[in-house]
């Protein structure tokens, strides 16, 4: 009798829960707020272990209690992002299918024959943004910014620079740093941002254009001397390294990370998402997190994150065109 008597209050609970699940989704649509009712999936168009990886991982799963329903992550990898990208692309416009995406996005298929570009996607929000910055070898006789422009008006063209890819971020850092400083240099690809310090480091090549967050350790170590940090604020990192505009001289460039959603999205459902995933972000685990790996953490919303990508694109486009790429 016991046992009968708990099986009947189990069953009144799971109805009573089910009738008030069903009367907070009727009170959403009653007053126009759209809520997710089924599992948020995040496509990440990289490799497993990497930095866009544990940011998307981490923020899924901070999500879950902001709204409401399970976040999941899934590799898509290939391509240079793209097979992911394509992917969400021809997803339904629902909210339910978004994409972790690099800012790159913005102005590759300027000088690659790139399946996607962001006209293809509803923004969501700007996660991270993680500051450009451009060092020399540590015995080099250029101590700042203002060293290399005269040393590179003397001699114009001579001064070569490492980058991970032409028409990649970095590439487009250092190219936004030679037309700000009014300077031609040689810039030479490397693959990835490693070697291009190690030939530094080794007398091969004159610069590396490069993150912030890849020079710290050469530079505590005095391998390497970071001349400038291409961001508003002093990378913490390096407290000592100067801002370009400390120096005179209004230079910014960041590598990026945000969300973003297939074509079409309602805007009212790309702001139920920013909102949620935006509380997400401030989750003490996911900031630590974002420390430990060393990500910047910079959230915008909606309508800011795509005047955002805008605002990279023309960056973008007037470096291409500098140096003979559009």
């Amino acid at each position: 009798m016991c046992k009968r008597v708990f099986v009947i209050i189990m069953a009144i609970l799971c109805l009573g829960s089910m009738v008030f699940a069903a009367g907070e989704s009727e009170a959403a649509e009653a007053d126009g707020t759209w809520m997710p009712e089924k599992p948020i999936k995040i496509i990440v168009p990289w490799s497993a272990g990497g930095g866009t990886d544990i940011l998307g991982r981490s923020l899924a799963q901070q999500a879950e209690k902001h709204l409401g329903v399970p976040v999941v992550v899934e590799n898509v990898e290939g391509a240079m992002g793209a097979i992911g990208a394509q992917r969400v692309k021809s997803a339904k416009a629902d909210g339910y299918e978004l994409l972790l995406m690099s800012g790159f996005v913005s102005w590759i298929g300027l000088v690659q024959d790139y399946p996607v570009s962001v006209e293809d996607f509803t923004p969501i929000m700007n996660l991270n943004r993680d500051p450009a910055a451009f060092a020399v070898d540590y015995d080099s006789d250029i101590m700042d910014l203002n060293d290399l422009r005269d040393y590179c008006l003397a001699n114009p063209g001579e001064f070569s620079v490492s980058h991970s890819g032409d028409g990649g971020t970095w590439h487009i850092a250092g190219v936004s740093l030679a037309d700000g400083l009014g300077v031609d240099m040689n810039f030479v690809p490397f693959n990835g941002t490693a070697p291009g310090v190690a030939a530094v480091m080794g007398g091969k090549i004159d610069g590396v254009s490069g993150g912030a967050a890849e020079f710290v350790s050469q530079a505590l170590g005095n391998e390497i001397r970071v001349l400038a940090v291409l961001s508003e604020d002093t990378f913490e990192p390096l407290p000592n390294v100067p801002t370009a505009h400390e120096m005179g001289f209004d230079l910014e460039f960041y590598t990026t990370r945000g969300l973003v959603a297939p074509e079409g999205l309602d805007p009212a459902k790309a702001k139920v998402l920013a909102d949620g995933f935006t509380k997400a972000m401030q989750e003490p685990e996911l900031i630590a997190t974002m420390e430990k790996i060393g990500l910047g953490i910079y959230v915008l919303p909606p309508d800011e994150y795509g005047t955002f990508l805008k605002n990279l694109v023309g960056t973008a486009k007037r470096s291409l065109e500098k140096v003979g790429m559009l």
